[in-house]
């Protein structure tokens, strides 16, 4: 039987690399990986030739992006609308080929948003006030969260939502209260197993996508969702790793974002935080407030050493002590989920996800829904964009 060969249109080679600010010998290393024998000549002669579909799933192995996208013939924009990497030089976040991956992958969501919204004449103008780093981040931290506290309420009432008992459920509550007002927010999930991890914890892209990265701590989550959302509130593109052990040493819009995800999470209790008087050990008044707000634990002692109450060896001892117990947690729950996966395969059961699912955008949900009863997408976009089997259709839109 013939081999099948294709012809790869070698710009969009170039355009990934571009995108990814990767080298030619960066993508010949990663192809040699997968037992290619490969150097720059060669590669340049095979791309100008027709190659054989196995060559071309290896590259697509790296980039992800479907083995038609390779082949086509249609131009792709080069304008610096079409990517944060083209857009910006430098994040807050040393950035992977995975991230990369990720981010790409929800931009280009972005612009299916926008042709799903207009099919159906849904209107993705902004709701929320805009803000600037001259604003202080307290007064509009102090500003969304009665707004948030009020809808909240409001939703609760409607049964559109429950009382929130638990972090996951307040997280939950946060995203399906700032959704109503225009914000796609998703959260993504890392595969346990995956050899190379994201290295942000989320992300902002204009004009009103925020990208949440499933973390096993939800305070953690909770902050970089108000973070982002800080983003989203002064227009400022960014991808961002969140330390909180390191929320001082940042730029202006940075410092904005972090004092202004403090204070939306202080509930109330900022000022008694930084009415505290020195003393020799502050457990106790941590613990209450942690208990009262969903602050951290690593950003109330973040606090009470920029507010100088506390010593930087001190602090710094503190902090390793905290980032060893979630180490231990979160290395506890991979060798769970290792230790089970072992026992599925020996059994010869199928290994399943242990119950993780991202939070879902009821409002992308409600736009793919829309764009289906009014016939401009089938069944099988729907499962697509909803990530469902078709089986699943009818609960999906009616349930």
């Amino acid at each position: 039987m013939a081999q099948v060969l294709v012809s790869i249109n070698s710009e969009r080679i170039d355009y990934l690399l571009n995108l990814y600010n990767m080298s030619k010998e960066d993508l010949i290393h990663k192809l040699n990986v997968q037992k290619e024998k490969l150097t720059l000549n060669s590669f340049d002669n095979l791309i100008k030739d027709k190659v054989k579909i196995s060559f071309l799933k290896k590259i697509d192995k790296i980039f992800n992006k479907g083995l038609a996208w390779y082949v086509s013939k249609l131009e792709l924009p080069k304008s610096k609308e079409v990517s944060i990497f083209f857009r910006k030089d430098k994040f807050n976040s040393e950035l992977n080929l995975e991230s990369k991956k990720i981010t790409s992958k929800f931009e280009e969501l972005k612009f299916e948003i926008e042709n799903l919204a207009d099919s159906v004449k849904f209107n993705t103008e902004r709701k929320l006030q805009s803000f600037s780093e001259s604003n202080n981040p307290k007064e509009a931290a102090s500003k969304l969260r009665e707004f948030f506290e009020n809808k909240n309420k409001e939703m609760i009432t409607q049964g559109l939502i429950k009382k929130a008992d638990t972090d996951s459920k307040f997280l939950k509550n946060l995203i399906r209260v700032f959704e109503t007002q225009n914000i796609f927010i998703f959260e993504f999930i890392d595969n346990w197993n995956k050899k190379e991890k994201t290295s942000f914890n989320g992300f902002f892209i204009k004009p009103g996508i925020i990208v949440l990265r499933k973390e096993p701590y939800i305070r953690r989550e909770i902050f970089t969702f108000i973070h982002e959302l800080g983003h989203y509130l002064i227009n400022s593109e960014e991808i961002d790793h969140i330390n909180e052990q390191d929320l001082g040493n940042k730029s202006r819009t940075e410092t904005w974002c972090n004092e202004f995800a403090y204070n939306f999470l202080a509930q109330g209790y900022e000022d008694k935080i930084d009415s505290l008087i020195k003393k020799n050990d502050y457990a106790e008044d941590v613990d209450y407030f942690y208990n009262n707000t969903h602050l951290s634990r690593s950003a109330i002692y973040y606090r009470l050493y920029k507010n100088e109450l506390i010593s930087k060896p001190n602090y710094d001892k503190i902090m390793k002590e905290i980032q060893e117990s979630l180490d231990l947690k979160k290395e506890n729950e991979r060798q769970e989920r290792k230790h089970k996966a072992e026992l599925a395969k020996l059994n010869g059961e199928k290994i399943k996800g242990f119950g993780q699912k991202p939070i879902e955008s009821k409002l992308f949900k409600e736009i793919v829904i829309a764009n289906y009863f009014e016939g401009n997408i089938r069944d099988v976009d729907l499962c697509n964009y909803l990530k469902i089997k078709p089986e699943k259709i009818k609960e999906a839109i009616y349930g």
